[in-house]
């Protein structure tokens, strides 16, 4: 999906992505301690904690596209991404946004 609507652009190809378990960089002086791992998924090569995932109730904005999305984290103020969390709670789908 490669989608353009009123200057908001949307890429993604609604795969989804297992959801595993990490010691974020922030927890790492207790990485022994397995109460210390945090849901993460990875995307395009990064790293992302679903913590660090803002939830999302824009969801008038994204029907426009024909996704749902749960969460979005901002690179910059005009790009970003979107999360989708699947219904089971062990997988995303990852959208790239940008303006």
């Amino acid at each position: 999906m490669n989608k353009t609507i009123d200057g908001l652009t949307i890429v993604g190809n609604k795969h989804w992505i297992e959801i595993v378990y990490d010691v974020p960089d922030w927890n790492k002086e207790n990485e022994g301690n397995e109460d210390n791992e945090e849901e993460c998924f990875y995307y395009e090569g990064q790293q992302y904690f679903l913590s660090e995932i803002v939830r999302s109730e824009d969801e008038e904005t994204y029907k426009k596209f024909g996704i749902e999305i749960h969460g979005v984290m901002g690179h910059t103020y005009f790009s970003g991404i979107l999360v989708e969390l699947h219904e089971t709670g062990e997988a995303v789908r990852v959208y790239r946004f940008y303006q």
